[in-house]
């Protein structure tokens, strides 16, 4: 973990590569599972093996990359050594921080009150879940989940609960999120940041997380039903509530809230057999970028044989009693004949 990953590097590159040719087409649920796939190749590179991994067709490229990262970090200690020590401070109070941030969460999760009204009692009637989920309001800017084993919905304060239509878009979503532990993926995803702060790929992964998590749960949202007009009405409500209050945030996001409500609207369910082979072709995908190549070792020749130019010999045949010897003469060979 002190250097780059080469293997984590790439298979960044290739999921970038991947979705910019056929984000529309794949279920987006695949590209967070290649996400998290991709935090844990930079966080445990050349963990796992395989034969189909690129870099055993180039045995070089691992050698040259680990000297550039030796000949980088040697740079560094001739500045007194303060690298390992300036990265260990980092790590430490980033770990500090988000222990700090979750607590804070958790404790804004408790102090909110319970929403108890029909429409809410109705919605969580119709959407059993093992862990007790709660639906809550609090000072929020815009509706939130949280916890792990007690999980919560948080709305705003301020928002109305009498909307059956557009209450029911805002906690499906965050229901999908609650059944799919998103909160413990990001909070695991924040830490592997923590740990790697230094490495721009880590960066790249944990922001493509999050925004591939939004839009995996506009798909299962649309999936279960509810009609992509209504839902994006309900984005775009939300959005404007954001942007009032923080309109330099809004500025920045509205692209994206633009793409995000025109995948809304254009939405297709994806069929079986399309799910089959995007998760066939993500699989091929990190086996290939994510792995390290399999060593063969060759067999090491007997201690009892003897080897020329690397081969084992064979193994001395018993003589001909009747073979021609020179150290015996032809008259006696002669006598020996019957």
């Amino acid at each position: 973990m002190d250097g780059f990953s080469l293997t984590g590097a790439c298979t960044v590159l290739a999921i970038l590569l991947l979705r910019a040719l056929l984000f529309r087409r794949m279920p987006k649920r695949v590209f967070v599972l290649l996400w998290a796939g991709a935090l844990g190749i930079l966080l445990f590179p050349g963990l796992i093996s395989s034969p189909l991994s690129v870099y055993r067709l180039l045995p070089r490229m691992e050698a040259a990359a680990a000297a550039a990262g030796s000949a980088a970090s040697a740079a560094v200690p001739t500045a007194g050594k303060l690298w390992p020590v300036l990265r260990q401070a980092v790590t430490a109070a980033g770990l500090l921080g988000l222990g700090v941030f979750y607590l804070l969460g958790l404790l804004r999760l408790h102090q909110s009150s319970p929403a108890r009204t029909p429409a809410v009692s109705d919605w969580l009637a119709a959407h059993p879940l093992l862990r007790p989920l709660q639906v809550r309001t609090g000072p929020v800017a815009a509706p939130l989940c949280g916890g792990i084993l007690l999980p919560r919905i948080v709305l705003p304060e301020d928002m109305d609960l009498t909307d059956r239509a557009g209450l029911d878009c805002v906690l499906t979503h965050e229901y999908v999120h609650v059944c799919r532990f998103d909160p413990l993926l990001k909070l695991l995803s924040a830490a592997a940041l923590c740990l790697r702060w230094f490495d721009p790929f880590v960066w790249i992964a944990f922001l493509m997380l999050g925004r591939d998590t939004e839009y995996a749960c506009d798909e299962a949202v649309l999936d279960c039903g509810i009609p992509p007009k209504q839902y994006a009405a309900v984005l775009l409500r939300a959005a404007l509530r954001r942007a009032e209050l923080l309109p330099a945030a809004a500025r920045l996001n509205a692209g994206r809230i633009e793409r995000r409500v025109a995948r809304v609207t254009g939405h297709r369910p994806h069929s079986p057999f399309g799910w089959a082979c995007a998760l066939l072709v993500s699989l091929s995908l990190l086996l290939c970028f994510g792995t390290a190549p399999e060593s063969v070792e060759k067999p090491a020749p007997d201690a009892g044989q003897s080897s020329f130019m690397g081969s084992p010999l064979r193994p001395a045949c018993k003589p001909d009693k009747w073979a021609w010897n020179p150290a015996f003469p032809a008259s006696d060979i002669a006598q020996r004949d019957p």
